[in-house]
């Protein structure tokens, strides 16, 4: 991850495969969206377009495209207003 004024930047969450499955890349991405929700930031990934369960991942948890490129996309997150 990296720490920056105006959001946090995902770079990379990579699991063993006998720890994958489980539930701990969705608690460690929540555990980052916690803090930039306290923070009041955006964050920030990009995706390769052939890892699809990282995408999947990404955009149940609310993660959105906003660019792509031949070779992968990014994706950012902003808290959800709790007004609505």
């Amino acid at each position: 991850m990296h720490r920056r004024r105006d959001e946090l930047r995902l770079l990379d969450v990579t699991l063993l495969p006998a720890h994958r499955g489980r539930g701990l890349g969705t608690r460690l991405v929540r555990a980052l969206l916690d803090e930039a929700r306290a923070r009041g930031v955006a964050v920030s990934c990009e995706v390769e377009h052939d890892n699809h369960r990282a995408r999947a991942l990404y955009v149940a948890l609310g993660f959105r495209p906003v660019f792509e490129d031949p070779v992968c996309t990014l994706l950012s997150w902003v808290a959800p207003d709790d007004d609505g």
